[in-house]
Formats: C-alpha cells, sequence, structure tokens
C-alpha cells in the first residue's frame, strides 16, 4: 500500500475515531494527512469508501488461524480463559476504534461485513463452535458468544473497568462459561 494512501486511512481514522463518520469531512482528512482534498480522492472514491477501507485496514480483531487452532484444542475452562484474556486485550488496545464501530452499526454508514454482530459476535460464536465440535460438547455457543460480547461491550464503554487485573476478570468470568 502506498504512503500517500497510509496517511490519509491514518488521518481519517483519528478524526473518525474523535468525531464520528457524520461530523468528520474530506478537507478535515486532507489537512491532517498533508495532502490537498483532490489527493484524497484520487485515492478513494467517496467519504464512504475512504470510512470503510480505513475501517478494514486498522481493524485486527480477527484472531490468527493458528492460534484459533491451538486455543479450540484446549481444556474449556483454559480455551475460555484464553479466549476472554486475548479478546479483553484486543478490546482494551482498539477501544476507540471499537466504540465507532458499535457508534456506526447503529448507522447505514457500514456495510454488514463492519457491523459489531458480524465482526465480533459471529467471529466469538465461529470460535467457540470449533472448540465445541472439537471436544465434542453440548454447549450453546450463541450464549457464551453472547455473553463474551457482552463483557467486550462493557470493556469498551462502562467506565473504569480495569480496576482489577485482567487475569481477575478472567477468572472470575471463565466460571460462567463451565
Amino acid at each position: 500500500m502506498r504512503d500517500t494512501k497510509k496517511k490519509i486511512m491514518n488521518a481519517s481514522m483519528k478524526l473518525f475515531e474523535k468525531k464520528g463518520y457524520l461530523e468528520t469531512t474530506t478537507i478535515e482528512i486532507a489537512n491532517l494527512a498533508g495532502v490537498a482534498e483532490v489527493t484524497l480522492f484520487r485515492n478513494f472514491k467517496s467519504k464512504k469508501d475512504l470510512f470503510e477501507d480505513s475501517l478494514r485496514y486498522h481493524l485486527s480483531v480477527q484472531m490468527n488461524e493458528n492460534i484459533i487452532n491451538q486455543m479450540i484444542q484446549l481444556p474449556t475452562e483454559d480455551f475460555y480463559r484464553n479466549l476472554l484474556k486475548n479478546r479483553i486485550q484486543v478490546a482494551l488496545r482498539k477501544k476507540k476504534l471499537l466504540r465507532l464501530i458499535i457508534n456506526e452499526s447503529f448507522s447505514d454508514h457500514l456495510p454488514s461485513d463492519l457491523k459489531f454482530t458480524d465482526i465480533i459476535y459471529k467471529h466469538l460464536k465461529d470460535v467457540i463452535t470449533k472448540h465445541e465440535n472439537y471436544h465434542q460438547l453440548k454447549v450453546s455457543s450463541e450464549k457464551n458468544a453472547r455473553m463474551i460480547a457482552g463483557i467486550l461491550l462493557s470493556v469498551v464503554f462502562i467506565p473504569g473497568f480495569v480496576k482489577e487485573s485482567i487475569d481477575d476478570l478472567i477468572n472470575d468470568y471463565s466460571k460462567l462459561f463451565i
């Protein structure tokens, strides 16, 4: 990917995270990126395309397939501890981005593959189902994915979440899934 395009996407995410999709203008993005607005539109057809491309570029909430394959083989308690720890750490690192995605999920600004339900809930459900199938368990992947998604929402939106250590939280939460 070209440096100019990366600069524009990085600048756009700073503004989108701060102001949201509707309140951010392409001229502000171009100014922050240090390019002319015409350069922005040479790289992106529209503000919406820039928004979607920037989200995809900055979104790394999916786990590596190798990590998933290792994780699903773990005993169930260890599986949920590892899954929770990984997802909470990502949520804390990507808090602003996740807030943006969740907020914009309630509008028409995102295609379905970038909405919270597809990005996080569906991914969690798929990973949990793989674990269940591997161990031939009869547990509700949907219910457990919903609980973990709820925990992640609390990490992103409820102030003061990390007053205790992540490990203490993982120990408390993982008991819900066993």
